[in-house]
């Protein structure tokens, strides 16, 4: 078995204090908590298990590790590269919120790895959103092995005689922890990694994109506007999709405008089946395929939270 270096905590019952965490003695030799894993999620979607800015920030003032993941639910990964975008634009909104910028785990939350390849792509779509440097890969031995190259932090659950060589992070299931009387799961730290850090994690080799999973204008974050707003998004003149991604409520959407050299070439259409092309809902990207020769893309919108549009290659 490794040497583990510190002992983290995971929890979502309720929220911990800074001072408590930081008291606990929770390793195996009355060791002290030094951090924790903390749910997170859209600033308006946050729920009795995720942090929030008030216990996040009492957490770091207490000198405690803080790290973030987000889960919708057990089959998030099934969901491909437009899940992963669509989580990782809600978990990023959160992050930002916290004023937080270091590594955030996506998961398999289940013992099986029913589609390898979506599992990958989902980590794909949260790297084209956060940077692969700040997506983590939270499973069992599996999923990690699977992640390995789309990810560069690694927290695996399960056996821990199946620990796996690029394991940042062991969730230890064979019991449980207590803070101020609420259960925890027990982590032990094999070696932590922050983005930007001067060691690179194990086995993070890179990754050549497919052609398909290309993301070629990162998301762009769009601000409230109860009346009609515009914007203009810049384009290189391939075929291309329009993505529009909502954080909490409907989107409408105007037909967007297609400009080229020789000016208007036409507007979208929407390429979602039984999807109204002007209404999009909470958690169903709608999609509108851009002509070839269109340089600028003019969208009109209304809503009520922020949104996310980004355009890829068709």
């Amino acid at each position: 078995m490794p040497t583990y270096s510190e002992y983290w905590v995971d929890y979502s019952a309720r929220k911990i204090s800074g001072a408590a965490m930081a008291a606990a003695r929770i390793g195996p030799n009355g060791e002290r908590c030094t951090g924790t894993i903390r749910y997170i999620d859209a600033p308006h979607l946050l729920s009795t298990k995720h942090t929030n800015k008030a216990e996040y920030d009492d957490l770091i003032a207490h000198g405690l590790k803080v790290r973030l993941v987000h889960q919708g639910n057990t089959k998030d990964a099934d969901s491909g590269f437009h899940g992963g975008v669509n989580r990782a634009l809600r978990a990023k909104a959160g992050a930002d919120h916290l004023g937080y910028t270091g590594v955030i785990f996506f998961t398999n939350d289940r013992t099986t790895l029913p589609d390898p390849g979506a599992w990958r792509a989902y980590l794909d779509g949260a790297a084209s959103v956060l940077g692969r440097e700040r997506v983590g890969a939270y499973g069992f031995a599996n999923a990690l092995n699977a992640a390995v190259g789309r990810a560069s932090a690694f927290w695996q659950a399960g056996r821990e005689s199946d620990l796996v060589p690029h394991a940042n992070v062991y969730q230890w299931n064979n019991g449980r922890v207590y803070i101020s009387g609420t259960e925890c799961d027990l982590n032990k730290v094999v070696h932590d990694y922050a983005p930007g850090s001067a060691t690179p994690p194990p086995n993070n080799t890179p990754v050549q994109e497919d052609e398909d999973d290309e993301v070629s204008y990162y998301p762009k974050e769009l601000p409230v506007s109860m009346t009609e707003a515009f914007v203009t998004l810049p384009w290189d003149g391939r075929p291309a999709v329009l993505n529009v991604t909502p954080t909490g409520s409907i989107v409408f959407v105007g037909k967007p405008l297609n400009w080229g050299p020789g000016g208007g070439t036409g507007g979208g259409h929407s390429t979602v089946s039984g999807v109204n092309p002007t209404r999009v809902e909470v958690n169903r990207p709608g999609q509108y395929a851009i002509p070839a020769g269109t340089t600028r893309i003019f969208y009109a919108y209304s809503c009520a939270t922020p949104h996310f549009v980004w355009v890829k290659a068709a």
